[in-house]
């Protein structure tokens, strides 16, 4: 049975989003957030999605935790499969009801989902999706660099400063040359081979022959391999 994914509470989230948001999260977004972690099919994957990239509502102040969360939800569903019109209904079902409302099917709307896929807040999640977390963290990575540097040179035990001097020097040490090791596949081919054997077995007859008495000069007069040479 999947393991169900840990849900979110309000201290949590308010410590994720931008410090200018943190005052609107609510129980109630929460609770809702919630509900869509605890979906099997994508919940997971939305509540992933919803942590990495809470960064980018710094490059829109028009962009709200709502407007965040729908976004979210969209990318969510399209990258678990989902057709653009699918994902668009699910994320704005009362856009759907309007629509059967007026008589139209969910056919007439290709050209909002569209459009809302192309918005700039789904491509900026979906460009950032893109990149390595540890990259996307790259800010987050040196604030906590530079608070070790301050408890190394700062604090009042010698452990904490030991502990702080040891986490520097793990993460701040020149990455090691690798040796990469190629395997060019040369195969030996029946000649080679067959010099090779030759040899092994010349080079065991000249031992024998030496422990008998033979002339150095005899031996080195040896062939080691009979061949004719194509002209």
């Amino acid at each position: 049975m999947p393991k169900e994914p840990t849900q979110l509470d309000t201290q949590t989230l308010k410590g994720i989003v931008p410090k200018k948001y943190a005052k609107l999260v609510s129980d109630e977004l929460v609770d809702e957030l919630n509900s869509l972690i605890a979906d099997p099919e994508y919940g997971e994957q939305f509540k992933e999605e919803f942590l990495t990239h809470a960064n980018i509502l710094e490059h829109n102040s028009n962009w709200s935790l709502e407007k965040y969360k729908n976004a979210v939800k969209f990318f969510s569903l399209v990258q678990q499969e989902m057709t653009l019109v699918d994902a668009y209904c699910a994320v704005f079902p009362e856009r759907l009801k309007a629509r059967y409302a007026r008589g139209e099917s969910k056919l007439n709307m290709g050209g909002e989902a569209s459009r809302y896929n192309s918005s700039e807040l789904v491509n900026k999640i979906r460009q950032q999706a893109l990149v390595p977390l540890h990259l996307v963290n790259q800010g987050l990575l040196q604030q906590a660099i530079n608070k070790q540097a301050q408890l190394m040179m700062t604090a009042k035990s010698e452990m904490v400063q030991q502990k702080a001097s040891e986490t520097l020097i793990r993460e701040l040490r020149p990455p090691e040359t690798s040796k990469i090791e190629l395997d060019i596949g040369v195969k030996h081919s029946d000649t080679i081979e067959d010099l090779r054997k030759a040899a092994e077995e010349l080079a065991m007859a000249q031992l024998d022959t030496i422990k008998a008495g033979a002339a150095v000069k005899e031996i080195a007069e040896s062939r080691i391999i009979d061949a004719e040479l194509d002209e």
